[in-house]
């Protein structure tokens, strides 16, 4: 089944530990990614429809834990909403020479 390498030798704590650094970093991107939203712009969505990219609610955590920021593309007679959001992460967890190989199964 492989090793699990913790820094504390408990592996939910080390979970909890890693989830909640991963989704400190998650809010950081989100939030600059929200920053860098070109709000205000003017873009043509067709023959003589401009719209004006608009914010429409802030980075946050929505009620299923999903890290979220909204987006209005709005003109006279209409809008379109986007939803951004966190889909997945991937990279090393931990970082450390602390870590201690602890087995996943009796059989390591």
């Amino acid at each position: 089944m492989g090793k699990y390498y913790s820094m504390t030798g408990d592996i939910p704590k080390d979970i909890e530990n890693v989830a909640e650094r991963i989704n400190r970093y998650a809010m950081a991107a989100i939030k600059a990614l929200f920053n860098e939203m070109p709000f205000g712009k003017i873009v043509e969505l067709g023959p003589e429809i401009k719209a004006t990219i608009k914010p429409f609610y802030e980075p946050k955590v929505n009620n299923r834990g999903e890290l979220v920021f909204g987006v209005d593309v709005k003109w006279d007679g209409g809008l379109i909403e986007f939803k951004v959001m966190q889909t997945g992460w991937q990279g090393k967890v931990v970082q450390s020479d602390n870590m201690q190989p602890i087995p996943l199964s009796d059989d390591e």
